[in-house]
């Protein structure tokens, strides 16, 4: 990290800071993190220390594990200016990007599952003891291959019978599917729970909920899912904003839709939205649902989100 610093420094500048954040937490890591070492013992939660042997590891040069949730220190006087934090902010242990990224996708009960492609592949699976098992490859631009080579064969045999190679048949499938998180219970899933933290610092604070903001999808029964679903938290729904592809032509020109057309129609929704939140005084201490009230909830409406 060091010879990046001095020879990238541009891109390692605010880096610097933050690495010594983390030097102030006396080397602490997650157990998810230990676990991608392939050198932790799950049930015990600890370092393997056979593992360790064979692997010739000093056990004394790896960090103390420990749960995400847990408090590890807090940002000193000297780094907050540089990271952009007040002095004294806790920090927990957190954990890595993939294992995020399981929770924000829903893989929270055993039996789930969750498959990730970009320039890695994480495939995972919760066991019906809890523990998450997954495979993974880390190989910039492999990642479709692997999850060719791995999991599609119905559609090699495709591609060889039609005489396309297995590529052009995946992706003629893909090209299929709109884009959006069609079949997954994110957005709500991810609203829940941040109602879950509303909850919780409300009881110490000030934090209240107030209100639903909805991107719309143009999905049957949108709004009313929305709606049944403000109304179980003990909120309501603010303000609905329509699809337009106003939004997508702005980012193109890198500007607001205000900004690319004030009088166009998306433009005053926005408006319209800014003046309900202005306005709104309806604020709550949410009652977030569980993941069963949750999903049956969809189901009753039909609606993929």
């Amino acid at each position: 990290m060091k010879r990046l610093w001095k020879t990238i420094p541009p891109c390692y500048s605010d880096v610097h800071g933050f690495m010594a954040v983390i030097n102030e937490t006396d080397g602490m890591g997650d157990f998810g993190v230990g676990k991608g070492t392939a050198m932790m013992d799950q049930k015990r939660r600890a370092w393997a220390e056979d593992v360790l042997a064979l692997a010739n590891v000093p056990g004394d040069i790896l960090p103390e594990l420990v749960s995400s949730k847990d408090l590890v220190g807090a940002v000193p006087e000297r780094w907050a200016d540089t990271v952009g934090l007040a002095a004294g902010t806790r920090l927990t242990a957190g954990t890595c990007d993939n294992l995020c990224a399981d929770i924000g996708a829903g893989m929270v009960r055993p039996g789930q599952g969750y498959l990730n492609l970009g320039t890695s592949a994480n495939l995972a699976v919760l066991s019906p003891g809890g523990h998450r098992m997954g495979m993974a490859t880390a190989s910039t631009g492999s990642a479709l291959d692997w999850m060719i080579q791995t999991i599609a064969a119905p559609e090699l045999a495709q591609a060889e019978a039609s005489g396309k190679t297995v590529f052009e048949a995946v992706n003629a499938m893909v090209a299929l599917s709109p884009p959006g998180c069609h079949g997954v219970l994110f957005h709500p899933y991810a609203a829940n729970n941040i109602c879950k933290g509303i909850q919780r610092y409300a009881k110490a604070g000030k934090t209240k909920l107030g209100g639903l903001i909805c991107n719309s999808r143009l999905v049957d029964r949108e709004q009313e899912l929305v709606e049944a679903f403000a109304k179980k938290l003990g909120t309501r729904l603010i303000h609905l904003i329509p699809r337009d592809n106003t939004v997508q032509h702005a980012e193109i020109q890198r500007k607001t839709v205000i900004a690319f057309d004030r009088d166009s129609r998306q433009a005053e929704q926005y408006r319209a939205l800014a003046r309900a939140v202005e306005g709104n005084t309806a604020f709550t201490v949410p009652s977030p649902l569980t993941n069963d009230e949750l999903e049956a909830l969809l189901q009753a409406y039909a609606v993929s989100c």
